[in-house]
């Protein structure tokens, strides 16, 4: 009976003497996917932290504080790239590709990983109201906190890289006209994107301690996204129609439509804004394809 020997454990021994092109061209396919934007969760108490700096030019001198959003506690997208460990010749073909995503290796776990990134990834605020209250009384602590310290909320900078939020279909269609303020107020002005995940999965859904902040990223539906007017006070639909998602854009342009006006005209909502429907995508860490 004869041998199988395409499931035979000495047919890798050929593949050195394939042509070199060729072999390169088999690294290069063997890489993952490009990465696509992160969706970092909020963890309660964790993100924001204040200090001191120096006091201020009134009479009598008052502490100033700054505010400042810190995203290396938002954690770090993971990767498993086989490539790199191979041999010499793989690991030169999976260097680069390393490098032009900012992945940086983590001994301790075998990941390769990549922080927040303000300018693609999005904060995304979960489900229910134990979230959002833990989201904003950890952004904005209460006059008696400010009291303790001898501060005044006119005294208080805010630092935060965030340029886009993400919250579920479920939860924007609990909003009320003084909680969407809130999103766009003392220390995200630098928000211009709001992403509304829709048929977001049941593990976005959970305890705030539950949440794995390496694996989710998000994707644009690709049909349209709703562009704020500042001349109409009035979302449009552009880069699309919503082909396929026609009902629910209008259910969505009725909501959003009438909370952002109000808070645009309190100044927090930027000129530029942009709402985007995308979907969550949860990455297997544990397959080579991620």
């Amino acid at each position: 009976m004869s041998s199988n020997t395409s499931s035979s454990p000495r047919t890798f021994l050929l593949f050195p003497r394939l042509p070199g092109e060729l072999r390169l061209e088999i690294w290069r396919a063997s890489l993952p996917p490009s990465p696509l934007p992160g969706l970092y969760q909020f963890r309660k108490k964790r993100a924001w932290k204040t200090r001191r700096i120096g006091p201020t030019a009134t009479e009598p001198p008052r502490p100033a504080l700054a505010h400042e959003f810190c995203a290396d506690y938002l954690g770090r997208l993971r990767y498993i790239i086989p490539p790199a460990f191979v041999n010499h010749e793989a690991h030169a073909v999976a260097v680069p590709w390393i490098r032009s995503y900012g992945l940086k290796y983590n001994a301790r776990d075998g990941y390769f990983t990549r922080p927040f990134d303000s300018e693609r990834d999005a904060v995304y605020i979960a489900n229910g109201q134990a979230w959002v209250e833990a989201f904003l009384a950890d952004l904005s602590p209460s006059d008696t906190h400010y009291a303790e310290l001898g501060v005044v909320p006119d005294d208080i900078t805010y630092t935060n890289p965030v340029k886009m939020l993400a919250i579920s279909e479920a939860e924007l269609y609990r909003f009320d006209d003084w909680m969407a303020g809130y999103f766009f107020y003392r220390g995200f002005e630098n928000v211009v994107v709001m992403l509304i995940v829709l048929d977001a999965p049941q593990e976005l859904t959970g305890a705030i301690e539950d949440y794995d902040p390496s694996v989710w990223e998000w994707a644009d539906l690709g049909v349209g996204s709703f562009h704020w007017d500042e001349l109409t006070d009035s979302f449009h639909l552009v880069n699309g129609t919503g082909v396929g998602h026609e009902d629910r854009y209008a259910r969505i342009k009725e909501k959003i439509g009438h909370f952002f006006p109000a808070a645009a005209h309190a100044g927090f909502v930027p000129m530029g804004f942009e709402v985007y429907l995308v979907r969550a995508i949860r990455k297997n860490v544990l397959d080579s394809r991620l």
